[in-house]
This record gives C-alpha cells, structure tokens and sequence, in this order.
C-alpha cells in the first residue's frame, strides 16, 4: 500500500508496516501499530508534479521522510484495522460477565454487589444480597 498525493496533503498520522491484532488466551486484545506523526509541510515540486516528500517522526528522535516511492507506509484513516472494527469473538463471549449490582438500601449512594450482604460504609443489611 502507498500513499497518494492527496493524502500525503492532508493527513497527520502515518502508520509504517503491518497494522496487527493479537487476542491473548484470556481475551484481551493487543493492538500492534507504528504511529508517525507530520513534522513539517508537505514538500511539492512544479517540475515534477506527482512527487512529494512529507517529513515525519517517531517518538523523541527518530525521524524520517515519507515519499510517493515508500511501500509498506499507509495514512491512518486507511488503516486495515479500522475495517474489522468489531471485537473478536473471544473477546465478546467471556467466561466471567460483570458482577450485577445494585444501589446501597441503606442511601450512602454506593454500588455494591449483589454477593454482599451488607454496605461497609453505612453498616446497613441489604435484602436482594444473596449469602454465600
């Protein structure tokens, strides 16, 4: 994938080589890019109309310049990653949901599970917990 002239005028970020997404054993989800930001303007020529050269940097000190003989160097709106924006499978379908909760009856305005049987701030009974 490359850049077009277009792009090169008008986007800030660019990612450099394969944009991947890793989803671990207990469903958590790395997301693997390498983001450059634009350093400076975009450098056109008269004489040579679909050249351009736009400078960019990673980081504190590494810096670079993207030109329209770049492969492997893509804008982030064109990311492939945007297009599965979904969530795997995995990631949806956890073993352990969220903990239900419910109001403390006691009015100190704390959320409490309804696996406890009494609030810690206000030392009031609850009626929905359950006792394990």
């Amino acid at each position: 994938m490359s850049i077009s002239k277009q792009q090169a005028m008008t986007a800030n970020e660019f990612h450099c080589g394969d944009c991947t997404r890793r989803v671990g054993p207990r469903g958590g989800v790395t997301v693997s890019t390498e983001v450059w930001r634009r350093n400076g303007a975009t450098k056109t020529w008269k004489t040579r109309p679909n050249d351009f050269s736009v400078p960019v940097k990673y980081g504190l000190r590494e810096c670079f310049t993207v030109t329209q003989h770049c492969e492997g160097w893509h804008v982030a709106e064109d990311c492939p990653l945007l297009a599965f924006a979904e969530l795997p499978q995995a990631v949806a379908k956890r073993k352990h949901p969220p903990t239900p909760q419910h109001d403390c009856a006691g009015g100190c305005g704390r959320m409490i599970g309804m696996h406890v049987a009494s609030c810690w701030r206000c030392r009031t009974r609850t009626a929905e917990a359950r006792v394990l």
